[in-house]
């Protein structure tokens, strides 16, 4: 039964790596490439597997060892695939290389098991082929620096989509307007699938194993489903892309732009305020700080800096705000009362209920509805 799951996840992951290379959308196209390159070497392991069991070394022993080498790619592939979908114009750099440093260290090790000849792979091989395959000291220290490592890279790939997640709020009106959440449920799904496979392989607890094949299963559709079927998620322009890595990470980038004077942050304050009372951007709800800081005709760090020192608030605070002012006016118009307070809500800029309730309660101290009732109250005396 467990070969035959097997079986069929390691072709449907063959399948999946050449349905997200081929990228119908033509979109997200190096992170697309990262988790094609991530899957693709999770499916080499997985091939691995079948081919030990159905005794294919045994006639191309020179294949034997291959896969032993994949298996520290795994690792830095999540972790540059995660990075890659949730940084702006992310492309790879030389300093990415350090992340494969095991792998070469690693490499440089199995080389000579690599080109060694066929009798002696086959020695490995039966070891391999016995069902206590930990007794071998290789293969134990291959599976023991497997797992440390993804250890490491599971942690930093969920700090850094946390940090995403914070700092998406500095240019971004509406969070969900670049919607990763299956990012993060891949990561625990993930988690939660090396939980199962640690105590299937140290204590031979197969049915684990099989929970986590097909867990493996069913989450390699779901993952694929969700690549192809994102959008472009930053969709800016590389000149205004470049200034929001700078915003992001200052020091990483040659700064272009000086931070503005005092008077010039008061004068481009009075421009803004003046702005968003008169055109209200922030009915918009994609409105982002490019998009604001054009309308201002201004740069992006500049405009970031004004709404930081002026207001003391990042732009997700500053737009919101002004959408819960609009709000409030709204809900205690009387030609309004046949509106619904998540109708009033999205025709003031917002795009999701939990953001607009949320929001809503932390500015005012109470829900939308207990404001338009306390509000009703107080004009009815």
């Amino acid at each position: 039964m467990r070969h035959i799951l097997e079986s069929l996840t390691t072709g449907a992951t063959l399948l999946l790596v050449f349905l997200i290379i081929s990228n119908p959308k033509r979109v997200n196209l190096n992170a697309n490439r990262w988790l094609a390159f991530f899957l693709f070497c999770v499916f080499i392991v997985m091939l691995d597997e079948l081919l030990l069991w159905g005794n294919i070394y045994y006639r191309y022993p020179h294949l034997y060892g291959i896969a032993a080498l994949v298996v520290l790619l795994i690792p830095p592939a999540l972790y540059l695939t995660i990075l890659s979908y949730i940084t702006p114009g992310r492309n790879f750099e030389k300093k990415d290389l350090i992340h494969f440093s095991l792998f070469f260290v690693f490499f440089l090790l199995i080389l000579p098991f690599i080109f060694s000849d066929a009798d002696s792979k086959l020695k490995q091989l039966a070891i391999d082929k016995n069902e206590d395959n930990l007794s071998d000291t290789s293969s134990l220290v291959t599976i023991i620096l497997f797992l440390l490592q993804l250890s490491v890279y599971w942690i930093l790939s969920y700090i850094r989509f946390l940090r995403y997640q914070k700092n998406i709020r500095l240019y971004m009106s509406s969070e969900n307007l670049v919607d990763l959440q299956w990012l993060k449920y891949f990561l625990w799904s993930l988690l939660f699938m090396i939980l199962l496979w640690v105590p299937s392989v140290f204590f031979n607890l197969n049915f684990f194993l099989v929970i986590a094949d097909l867990c493996f299963f069913i989450g390699i559709f779901l993952l694929s489903f969700f690549s192809v079927r994102q959008d472009e998620i930053f969709k800016f322009s590389p000149d205004v892309t470049l200034e929001i890595k700078e915003l992001l990470e200052p020091t990483n980038i040659k700064s272009s732009a000086k931070k503005p004077g005092q008077e010039k942050v008061i004068h481009l304050k009075e421009q803004l305020t003046h702005l968003m009372e008169t055109q209200k951007p922030f009915l918009q709800s994609d409105l982002t700080l490019p998009s604001l800081a054009a309308l201002l005709n201004t740069s992006t760090n500049t405009l970031s800096y004004v709404i930081n020192a002026g207001y003391d608030q990042n732009f997700f605070q500053f737009v919101n705000q002004y959408r819960i002012d609009e709000v409030k006016k709204q809900l205690i118009d009387p030609k309004n009362d046949h509106l619904s307070i998540v109708g009033i809500g999205f025709n003031s800029g917002f795009n999701s209920k939990t953001v607009f309730n949320t929001s809503f309660k932390q500015s005012v101290g109470m829900t939308p509805s207990e404001y338009r009732k306390t509000r009703s109250a107080i004009t009815s005396h």
